[in-house]
């Protein structure tokens, strides 16, 4: 892997060190924030952070929603997950993952503004990082799991472009938990290391 993509002028993000002139290394970081707006008066900022090695990546994202704050409402909460996935692939213009872990949720609303609610669930999933031609970086993930009792299935594609180590990026995220559809658009901004 390189420090970030295209380093170096090179074409993509993946290098093996006997097969390219670019320098490349075992491993790499990389760590994100997103805002969102999610309709009806819901907003979402993220931080995701991710660590990647050869064969496997440790990856982490953590959301906190909240609804506009009126006389009558003013929820909130963190929605997450922490996995491990497998690197199916590593190839000059692709990485592809499998793997899994947990997915929690846990009320975010101030003490003595009600019952507060927690809850802790699995996760397994699959995406891609893909680096077509400079500067361009599209990502994309499809999760599903259980949070207690509730189905929950998470999709998200994202397109950005990479200057330097700093992408900003641009896309779309879609969770359903049970019967309630938390999606919308995103801007954000990944540092790569």
């Amino acid at each position: 892997m390189l420090r970030f993509p295209y380093e170096n002028d090179y074409d993509g993000y993946n290098v093996r060190a006997d097969e390219s002139p670019v320098h490349g290394k075992p491993w790499a970081f990389n760590a994100g924030t997103e805002g969102a707006y999610m309709f009806d008066g819901v907003w979402r900022g993220a931080v995701d952070l991710r660590a990647s090695f050869r064969f496997f990546e440790l990856d982490s994202r953590t959301s906190f929603l909240i609804e506009a704050p009126s006389e009558t409402v003013k929820d909130a909460m963190y929605l997450g997950d922490a996995s491990l996935f497998f690197v199916l692939a590593r190839l000059q213009h692709w990485t592809l993952r499998v793997g899994g872990g947990a997915r929690y949720m846990i009320d975010g609303r101030t003490p003595g503004e009600g019952k507060r609610d927690y809850a802790l669930g699995w996760n397994v999933g699959a995406g891609f990082d893909f680096f077509p031609v400079r500067p361009l970086v599209i990502s994309g993930r499809l999760d599903g799991g259980k949070l207690y009792a509730a189905p929950v299935v998470q999709a998200r594609l994202t397109a950005g472009a990479a200057i330097g180590r700093i992408e900003i990026f641009g896309g779309y995220d879609h969770m359903q938990i049970g019967s309630v559809p938390l999606g919308g658009p995103l801007l954000g901004v990944r540092g790569w290391f």
